[in-house]
């Protein structure tokens, strides 16, 4: 099942396929959002994808072949795997946020999450390499979750790429363990390293889907 940030990230993917293209899930874990977008997209994708994970490619490959797809599956850190390949448009699917919130929050059992004290780490590394992949006229599609910095991710972006445009928002309760560091939240927020508001008692972030070209 795709999660809150893949389902956005999804919907933002689906929203700016407009032709045939050749598509790269960076971060794909079990391949859901590749899977996912090549079965409701109007047009025809070449899929691909990659993770970090020992188990990626068995992983993926069984899941794409159940749901009929094909796709050239990788076990890469980031872009490694991709070397001298270009495609029409890369889905960042490595998210982050700031490593702190990582070992309070439920997200992260027994996974790391070298994101940086920001939780920017990961997503600006991307940023920074994705031209280098792109065809012409490629684009980026790339997660800005609220418990990361905002502000530094996009201004990389803006910094990197000529349009940076918002496609898809949602907002979400945060885990309710997050009330009990609300100590470790507020100093984050005050340096501007995350964002979110209280609402009826509740943690409210939000995930933002940005395309850069």
């Amino acid at each position: 099942m795709p999660t809150q940030t893949s389902n956005c990230i999804i919907h933002a993917a689906l929203k700016i396929l407009d032709k045939p293209c050749s598509v790269l899930d960076l971060g794909c874990g079990c391949g859901v959002v590749a899977i996912l977008v090549a079965k409701h997209s109007t047009y025809k994708v070449k899929l691909n994808a990659s993770d970090l994970s020992e188990t990626v490619i068995d992983i993926v490959k069984n899941n794409a072949q159940e749901y009929g797809v094909d796709i050239d599956v990788r076990k890469s850190d980031i872009f490694n795997a991709w070397t001298q390949e270009k495609f029409d448009l890369i889905i960042n699917d490595i998210s982050g946020v700031a490593e702190e919130i990582a070992i309070i929050s439920p997200w992260f059992k027994n996974i790391s999450c070298e994101a940086g004290e920001g939780g920017d780490l990961l997503v600006n590394t991307v940023i920074d390499k994705a031209h280098e992949y792109l065809n012409q006229d490629g684009k980026l599609l790339f997660p800005v979750i609220s418990f990361s910095n905002k502000k530094a991710i996009l201004e990389n972006a803006k910094n990197t790429f000529t349009n940076v445009n918002l496609v898809e928002r949602q907002e979400w309760p945060a885990p309710q363990e997050m009330l009990e560091h609300i100590d470790i939240l507020e100093r984050l927020k005050n340096k501007g390293l995350v964002d979110y508001k209280i609402s009826f008692g509740k943690v409210i972030g939000y995930t933002e889907i940005y395309c850069a070209y």
